[in-house]
């Protein structure tokens, strides 16, 4: 047997429209006096009134682009970016080095 529920109890638990009406009522009222504190309050500046003594004089001077170089000494020991172990292909013994062959050349 299914349980049946009788028409009182379905209406409970619908909230009426008079809980509905007075939550929006409510939320609206609260919005416009949220609304109207806001707008009837502006922020105030902090700032002073410029003062009346005489502003700082300064001097200019027109720039033109010159070659410049710049010398830097320095000191320290250079690493590579990368480093790579070479190994032979074919097994045997180097018994000459061209004349175009370069320490760390491509």
């Amino acid at each position: 047997m299914s349980p049946q529920f009788s028409s009182s109890t379905a209406k409970n638990q619908k909230p009426s429209l008079k809980k509905k009406l007075t939550v929006l009522a409510v939320i609206i009222s609260v919005a416009a006096f949220l609304i109207f504190l806001i707008s009837s309050n502006p922020p105030q500046s902090k700032r002073s009134k410029p003062s009346k003594k005489p502003q700082i004089t300064v001097q200019t001077k027109v720039l033109a682009a010159e070659t410049y170089q710049v010398m830097v000494e320095s000191f320290g020991t250079v690493k590579p970016r990368t480093q790579s172990i070479l190994f032979a292909q074919v097994s045997g013994q180097i018994t000459g080095v061209s004349e175009q062959f370069r320490d760390g050349g491509f």
